[in-house]
């Protein structure tokens, strides 16, 4: 088994910017980067990228950090100070077969110049020398970036686009291109079948992947043109028509992608087979990183200010606030708020202190009330009586409206546009649904 990361992991997509030497949300992320290298090291890894992100930390503490756990960090287009800190590539070998590694990084970093790619992992393959597959590690969002380097040399291509490639891989030149989502919520598992006979690499059931989209295409016209004969309207018949063309461009794709799917299935190729693994509670924890993980937690209370769990503070806002808190509403809602206890977002914040994360700045937002909004908590240590997913979270702030019942009033009755702040899909690991979600959260529509 060979195990890599193609990068964006120690520093998830968009968290950077708030990354300023001597900021705690520094300190906290390289707390957070520090356990992830040692889970490295402990799983035996063979080979990181770094992309534009993971740079925020900064350049010598990514570099010692590197050297400190003796990760195999690849970096083919890296120079600083006229020479290149990390290797490009590497040899693993496994199973008798010679693996080829090829890694790149993204970005910008500090006295260093970061060259475009693929000239960089050109001369990176050729430097491998006789090998069985080259494996390339691209810490890339961009597409068209990634397919660049399908061009070069790669043949098995991991990527930074966040993409779940279970069914079918992108092709990016000679090269397929996978990944396993974003977040670390996945681990991604893609077995090699080698052929002695074979030249090239493609997945398994590809033509049948393709002419199930074919059909899904087929379906959607016909139900098109179906609307098309029947609609009165001229402007919406327009509008269907506009749909079934489109819908024509995309058929003839479609069967084309099955004809060359088909031919490709009579070619002699490795095989590859991609699956995917949760990371969800069901996989047993390893002992040793689950106590670099409890060391962690307790580095990030204690470089925020202590075991501040909050658990007898009132549920008020601070006074200067407009957040009132939910001990407020609760004179003239009464069953509005007895209804909001019995549920899990009144005990939002008590989840994360179990855990030991309430002061964990990539979770307490989404377990208090007013985070990062106009007079509400920016700190993990602000939250106090402000903690939980109280009434205000939903329905906005509500102190003028306290004030002022008659000419202030609430979001009655809110969308799931509020919702998606927290349950996006990501940090809920896709478990919401707003249509059956939503009956467990409604309390009525009267004041009492």
């Amino acid at each position: 088994m060979v195990v890599i990361d193609a990068g964006g992991s120690l520093v998830p997509p968009g968290r950077s910017l708030a990354l300023v030497e001597g900021s705690r949300e520094l300190e906290q992320r390289r707390i957070k980067a520090r356990l992830i290298a040692g889970a490295w090291k402990l799983g035996g890894i063979d080979a990181v990228a770094v992309g534009a992100d993971d740079w925020a930390l900064g350049r010598d503490f990514v570099l010692e950090l590197a050297a400190e756990e003796e990760l195999p960090v690849l970096a083919a287009n890296l120079t600083c100070d006229g020479e290149r800190p990390l290797p490009g590539s590497r040899v693993v070998e496994v199973g008798g077969r010679r693996v080829g590694l090829v890694g790149i990084t993204t970005g910008e970093v500090d006295g260093c110049t970061v060259e475009p790619p693929v000239d960089a992992v050109r001369a990176a393959v050729a430097s491998l020398g006789q090998v069985d597959v080259v494996i390339g590690l691209a810490p890339e969002k961009r597409a068209e970036a990634v397919a660049e380097l399908g061009e070069v040399g790669i043949d098995l291509l991991f990527d930074a686009r966040g993409k779940h490639t279970t069914d079918l891989p992108d092709q990016m030149g000679d090269a397929w291109a996978f990944g396993s989502g974003t977040r670390g919520k996945h681990l991604g598992l893609l077995e090699v079948a080698f052929d002695p006979a074979a030249d090239r690499f493609a997945p398994s059931g590809v033509a049948d992947v393709e002419r199930e989209r074919l059909e899904r295409i087929q379906q959607r016209l016909q139900s098109l043109e179906s609307r098309v004969a029947q609609e009165k309207d001229p402007r919406r018949r327009t509008r269907w028509q506009n749909q079934v063309s489109a819908y024509e461009d995309q058929l003839v794709d479609a069967r084309s992608r099955v004809a060359a799917a088909e031919a490709g299935d009579a070619v002699v190729k490795h095989g590859l087979s991609n699956t995917e693994v949760a990371l969800s509670r069901d996989v047993e924890n390893e002992p040793r990183v689950e106590e670099q993980v409890q060391a962690a937690l307790e580095a990030i209370i204690k470089m925020e200010g202590g075991n501040a769990q909050f658990a007898v503070e009132p549920h008020v806002g601070p006074h200067e606030s407009p957040w009132a808190g939910s001990d407020s509403c609760v004179a003239c809602h009464k069953q509005q708020h007895l209804q909001w206890s019995s549920t899990s977002h009144a005990h939002a914040w008590q989840t994360l202190v179990n855990e030991k994360r309430h002061m964990d700045r990539d979770c307490f937002s989404c377990h208090a009330t007013g985070v990062g909004k106009p007079g509400g908590p920016k700190e993990p240590k602000d939250v106090l009586g402000l903690r939980d997913v109280q009434c205000e979270a939903c329905h906005g702030a509500a102190k003028s409206h306290i004030a002022r019942p008659d000419l202030v009033k609430p979001l009655r009755d809110p969308g799931i546009e509020v919702c998606r702040d927290c349950h996006d899909g990501e940090q809920d690991g896709g478990r919401f649904d707003f249509e059956t979600y939503r009956p467990k959260i409604v309390h009525g529509r009267a004041s009492e």
